[in-house]
């Protein structure tokens, strides 16, 4: 069963760690190229300089901008290379929540998105950061898709052994 994941930071077209979505479109763990959308509502996304300036996505609907991303559908493996990559409910890390999104078409749709997964001080810290509505890192320093590629393939010949 496949599960919709709005993406909006380094997983993005052009962005560090693309070739994870690559890699899992090329075995089939996505059906479809990543399409274009936004979230129909505003959430602070912030770059933080103390994490390398890793994109994060606070979870406070309404606050911010809208986010502009991709949507993906994956197989229930992809998911769960997705979520280790992002750390998925480890504290620090990330959670996954359900927001709506426009798609390319102007269409709205309901997907998961990975959002910040700490301490409520952490979470104050991070909301008097600049928001920005989208990632890219010619905008913003960051530097580490080394060490992110090496542990994304290892999760990967993990849980995709035969793809």
């Amino acid at each position: 069963m496949s599960q919709k994941l709005f993406i909006y930071g380094t997983l993005k077209s052009g962005e560090p760690n693309r070739w994870l979505i690559d890699y899992l479109l090329r075995f089939k763990h996505i059906q479809e190229a990543p399409r274009p959308a936004r979230t129909e509502d505003g959430f602070p996304l912030v770059t933080d300089p103390q994490t390398d300036h890793v994109p994060i996505l606070v979870d406070r609907k309404g606050q911010g901008e809208c986010v502009e991303g991709e949507i993906v559908e994956v197989s229930e493996k992809g998911a769960l290379v997705l979520d280790e990559f992002e750390g998925l409910d480890q504290e620090g890390e990330y959670k996954r929540i359900s927001i709506d999104v426009v798609n390319h078409l102007g269409e709205s749709e309901k997907c998961s998105c990975y959002a910040y997964n700490g301490p409520e001080s952490e979470i104050s810290r991070l909301l008097k950061l600049d928001f920005i509505s989208s990632y890219s890192t010619k905008n913003q320093p960051y530097s580490g898709s080394k060490e992110d590629k090496k542990f994304g393939e290892e999760i990967c010949a993990r849980i995709l052994k035969n793809h």
